[in-house]
């Protein structure tokens, strides 16, 4: 206490105020170092949860490329036959209707 009382006695009133303006500034520096930390935490977890829908809607993604060029390929397929169909077609009209293939 008498420490305390040396240094009020050498500081004056001025020593008080400055004193609690400083602690007060370190109480404030401390709050917001703990709400950043939770924060960042909070952080972290949404973005676990970002990357986990993203993976999601990347795989479904993938799912419905697969199953379009698998339409694709089958349109193809049946493209191919219908062309040749046609092509007999066109060689049996030509031929009833006096057409000459060349």
């Amino acid at each position: 206490m008498d420490i305390a009382w040396a240094k009020f006695c050498e500081y004056g009133l001025l020593g008080v105020v400055v004193g609690a303006v400083i602690l007060l500034l370190y109480k404030i520096v401390i709050w917001t170092l703990a709400t950043t930390k939770e924060i960042l935490a909070q952080s972290a977890k949404e973005r676990e949860c970002f990357v986990e829908k993203i993976s999601e809607i990347t795989k479904a993604l993938e799912n419905h490329t697969a199953n379009a060029n698998e339409f694709h390929n089958q349109i193809m397929e049946a493209n191919k036959f219908q062309r040749a169909e046609h092509g007999e077609m066109i060689k049996t009209l030509g031929r009833i209707n006096g057409y000459k293939s060349e």
